[in-house]
């Protein structure tokens, strides 16, 4: 993560040693990290609180 002046930059990768392997679970993977982010954002808008 980085500062910006118009609020935090996340950057998110994530590697596959195998593209087969990375396409087989591209539709789970895909919806589960916007899923992930969308929590995240929730917590820091203080909208939820996190789970510990």
């Amino acid at each position: 993560m980085q500062d910006d002046p118009a609020g935090t930059l996340l950057t998110w990768d994530q590697a596959f040693v195998d593209d087969a392997v990375a396409q087989a679970i591209r539709h789970i993977v895909e919806p589960a990290n916007e899923q992930n982010l969308d929590r995240l954002d929730s917590v820091l808008q203080g909208e939820i609180l996190p789970v510990t």
